[in-house]
């Protein structure tokens, strides 16, 4: 059996996870609410359910129908839905995956559902506006840690009560500095002290990790989020986790229940850009962009070593870092510059991210251009 600093991860810690969710199944479906998804195809039955009112979501092409009318629990589940899912879950090595409409959607959604009143959360400072929103829904006692600060997290993990329900939540890579916390210690840590643990990896999915699976891969993650937005190439995004997650998400994940499932021809190009994600030759490429700019970037005296391909240049003041990246754009370069509220004041900063099909002749030439504008 595997184990992750002396503890299994099949041991007591997931058997108190399942057993939490089944609690809670078991009583929905006591009273005749539990909820299935059920796979439509469209020449199964006549549709007298769905809100396609135009038939215009029913037109199909070569990538399958544009639309699917309704909520993947009245008439929206598709084969392509539960092939990703399929996919998603066995390339993670985990037992489960539920697609959702977007990020933003999975971490109001999944929190939200996990989280009772009563429970601790702890939370990293910097976690993304969707974290920070699921967590206000679900009404727990929310506790900052310092960003990536272990040693803050393990300080206010100890100092709770130990009989209370507590959850960790961070990202791995954090989308306006390109860090993250020391995963594995970060797991250990929850682990410690029986804390659940959920890990967005929306930046780092199909960039950074073995095979790019992400920096949780192989550790005993509870919760793993997921986009298609970023490294897929694509939109929408998914949980993935025990198969006691999905069928929770099924009846209390809001943003799951309440919406119309991802459009057919939308997930099975998710699909395609999956199985190319797979084959590597684009990471391998990123890879090597990556550390052509990081080195760039050192060459100008600027810090370049994220290990993610997200690199910000803190220029600190806004109206400053406005000019600059109009001035780029007069040379060619599109860098946004990312001011209050979205980073913290005095920060205002550049936010560069590289791609596999940049050319080096055009990092090279963002080089110089920075070169002269700082």
């Amino acid at each position: 059996m595997p184990v992750f600093q002396g503890i299994e991860m099949s041991g007591s810690r997931k058997i108190k996870f399942e057993a939490m969710l089944n609690a809670r199944l078991e009583a929905w479906e006591s009273r005749g609410l539990g909820r299935e998804l059920r796979t439509f195809q469209s020449s199964e039955l006549i549709d007298f359910s769905s809100n396609d009112y135009l038939g215009l979501a029913r037109r199909e092409g070569a990538e399958g129908e544009r639309g699917t009318g309704a909520s993947r629990l009245v008439t929206g589940n598709k084969v392509a839905h539960e092939e990703l899912e399929t996919q998603l879950a066995s390339w993670l090595g985990r037992e489960s995956a539920l697609l959702f409409t977007s990020g933003y959607a999975a971490n109001v959604g999944v929190l939200s559902a996990l989280i009772e009143p009563g429970d601790l959360v702890f939370s990293d400072a910097l976690n993304h506006a969707s974290i920070i929103d699921g967590i206000r829904l679900a009404k727990g006692t929310v506790h900052r840690y310092a960003h990536c600060d272990l040693d803050d997290l393990a300080a206010q993990l100890a100092a709770a009560p130990s009989n209370a329900r507590k959850w960790v939540v961070s990202e791995s890579v954090f989308s306006m500095d390109g860090d993250g916390p020391d995963v594995e210690r970060w797991v250990e840590v929850a682990t410690r002290f029986e804390a659940f643990s959920y890990l967005d990896e929306a930046h780092a999915l199909g960039a950074v990790g073995v095979d790019g699976k992400g920096r949780g891969f192989g550790l005993p993650v509870d919760v793993t989020i997921g986009t298609f937005g970023k490294s897929f190439g694509s939109q929408g995004a998914f949980v993935a986790g025990a198969s006691s997650i999905r069928r929770w998400m099924i009846h209390a994940a809001r943003s799951f229940v309440f919406s119309t499932g991802i459009s057919e021809l939308l997930v099975n190009a998710t699909l395609e850009n999956f199985r190319e994600l797979r084959l590597g030759t684009a990471r391998t490429q990123l890879n090597a962009n990556v550390d052509f700019f990081a080195g760039a970037l050192h060459e100008l005296g600027l810090p370049g070593d994220s290990g993610s391909p997200i690199f910000p240049i803190v220029v600190g003041d806004a109206v400053r870092c406005v000019q600059i990246a109009r001035a780029l754009a007069d040379r060619g370069f599109l860098c946004v510059a990312l001011r209050p509220p979205t980073v913290a004041k005095g920060t205002s900063r550049l936010r560069i991210a590289i791609r596999a099909d940049h050319r080096e002749e055009e990092l090279r030439a963002l080089k110089d251009a920075l070169k002269e504008l700082l």
